[in-house]
């Protein structure tokens, strides 16, 4: 059992499935419209990757995780969080009104390379653990930058409503009265769609 959230500025909606299988969220969707969020999950394949964002808090995790290990792995790690860090600066400047949107996209335009050219380092470098993400990770290059392509569309989906309802689903669980506790709490997994594209 899954517990997922579909959510967008106007509503959050939990969904407690059977399993994460393509044929079992496909339905939940609906139609497919708007920018979908969220992280790299092969049973979101079914929407068309130029209408989604990879979510970049997921990114800077797999981008820790390798920092984390000896060698080229590391510095690759390293590397990425390096042009993680840019991209934050740039959408955070954008977002407080000191970045304009021609900018943004402007100033985006080398670190977009930047972040491309690390990826198929490492998968040509043939790094265990970490070549097969980096070339994973490529399979969805379109949908690395959507917030660019897309005014209204965020980096991440961790924009709060997504977050605000998930701890709302997990305090309800903890309090219900089937007697269920936090460490029965299946993991949440978070999409967020965005209709302003």
């Amino acid at each position: 059992m899954s517990l997922w959230t579909i959510a967008s500025k106007a509503a959050t909606v939990f969904n407690i499935v059977a399993d994460s299988a393509k044929k079992t969220l496909r339905p939940l969707y609906g139609k497919l419209h708007g920018i979908m969020v969220s992280d790299r999950a092969k049973a979101l394949n079914f929407w068309a990757m130029e209408r989604r964002q990879i979510c970049w808090s997921h990114l800077i995790r797999k981008s820790v995780s390798f920092s984390e290990r000896d060698g080229p792995a590391g510095e690759l790690g390293r590397e990425l969080l390096d042009y993680t860090g840019i991209l934050f600066d740039y959408w955070h400047q954008y977002k407080a009104g000191r970045l304009s949107r021609e900018r943004l996209v402007s100033w985006m335009a080398p670190v977009r390379e930047q972040v491309e050219v690390a990826l198929q380092r490492a998968v040509a470098a043939n790094l265990k653990g970490v070549s097969g993400s980096c070339a994973d990770i490529l399979v969805h290059k379109v949908a690395l930058w959507a917030f660019l392509e897309h005014e209204g569309v965020e980096p991440t989906n961790n924009h709060g409503y997504a977050e605000r309802g998930i701890t709302m689903a997990n305090r309800k669980s903890v309090t219900s009265s089937c007697g269920a506790s936090a460490h029965s709490v299946p993991r949440p997994s978070a999409a967020t769609s965005s209709p302003n594209a």
